[in-house]
């Protein structure tokens, strides 16, 4: 729990760094980010949109968030790059620290300090190198670029295939060792399997091997947090889409949710039991199958979607209290950011977490039920 404790403490801290920072910082926010070849940037850059191309410099931090997100080969970053994105590539140079999220995550860039990567697919390319130490969670891990330091991995399966400088310590379902590998120190791997180790790879220390399913515990207790970062990402990413698309819409959501919180709550209640004992009953009557299957769909796609008013929510109240309204993409990723962590902390998360997810749900409803009265009260349906 300590631990737990520790990386919130940590994550608000980072957070209070970025709101108080908003006023020496540049935003840009749209359909589409572009910072050309030639441009320089002397400042922080934060960045939200559906597409984010990077090929010019940002002479310090770089903060993105995108469905198709590229630092390209001209591109540079000369402090930390926190990127996430369904696509992140990362092809220009990193001066400081990498830390990256999204569904395909591909580093062929040099780094020039740590680096924290998690996605489905996760790719350190040939060209690309890490000077110090790599961290990396997923499905898939591929490992071709060197590695200046220590390497940790917890993957469904990874392959290393490259010089790594220190230690490097496995947990996956399988573990491949390619010829190209020049391990100078121990390789210590979990697997319900020995590793597949080409007989060119080079392991300069010890070999250890422990037997057993890859689980998240000991050494691997970042794990959680980067999944849990994916998650963020995720949802993050789906939020853009309404965000885009129906801003007024969204906007007045989140309003009802800062307006009506405990009637929210009320109706999202009553939806959360109702809806599933009205699929049951369609299930049922056998006819109505199809229905019940395509309401259930419904429903689960509300609770997934339930947390982005309560986020821009949040954002809002919090961002707009100089009496200024703020950006909607800002506020979403303040407010969703905290409520992210505040639901991490540990028994009183998830208590939160539902009752953010009943006061999301109920204001959509609530939202919609009064924008359709309004239209009947005109006359226009």
């Amino acid at each position: 729990m300590r631990s737990d404790l520790r990386h919130v403490c940590l994550l608000s801290i980072l957070l209070l760094v970025v709101v108080c920072q908003v006023q020496a910082t540049e935003f840009k926010t749209g359909e589409k980010v572009s910072i050309s070849e030639g441009t320089t940037i002397d400042d922080e850059v934060y960045a939200f949109a559906q597409s984010i191309v990077v090929s010019g410099a940002v002479t310090s931090d770089l903060v993105a968030a995108s469905n198709d997100l590229r630092l390209g080969e001209k591109g540079s970053v000369g402090g930390s790059a926190n990127l996430a994105g369904s696509s992140v590539r990362v092809a220009g140079k990193v001066a400081g620290n990498l830390r990256a999220a999204g569904s395909d995550v591909i580093v062929s860039g040099p780094v020039g300090g740590n680096a924290a990567l998690a996605g489905a697919n996760v790719t350190l390319a040939g060209s690309g190198k890490i000077t110090r130490d790599l961290f990396a969670a997923g499905g898939q891990i591929d490992i071709e670029g060197s590695v200046g330091r220590n390497l940790h991995v917890a993957a469904e399966e990874v392959t290393v295939n490259a010089p790594v400088g220190g230690n490097v310590m496995l947990e996956a379902q399988q573990v491949n060792i390619g010829p190209e590998a020049v391990i100078k120190g121990n390789l210590v791997y979990t697997s319900p399997m020995r590793a597949k180790i080409d007989p060119g790879a080079s392991i300069v220390g010890k070999t250890v091997y422990h037997k057993g399913e890859a689980k998240n515990e000991g050494g691997f207790g970042p794990l959680k947090w980067l999944l849990r970062a994916l998650g963020f990402v995720a949802l993050f990413i789906v939020g853009l889409v309404p965000l885009t698309i129906a801003p007024k819409g969204a906007a007045d959501i989140a309003q009802t949710v800062l307006r009506s919180p405990w009637l929210s709550m009320l109706i999202g209640f009553i939806v959360l039991v109702v809806i599933p004992a009205a699929v049951m009953v369609l299930i049922f009557t056998v006819v109505a199958i199809p229905l019940a299957i395509g309401l259930l769909w419904i429903y689960l796609i509300m609770l997934y979607m339930s947390r982005i008013p309560v986020g821009l929510a949040i954002g809002r109240w919090i961002l707009a209290r100089d009496g200024r309204e703020p950006s909607r993409y800002l506020a979403f990723f303040v407010g969703l950011l905290i409520f992210w962590i505040v639901t991490a902390i540990p028994y009183v998360g998830p208590v939160i977490s539902f009752a953010g997810l009943l006061v999301g749900l109920g204001a959509v409803l609530w939202d919609r039920f009064s924008f359709l009265k309004q239209l009947r009260a005109e006359g226009r349906m």
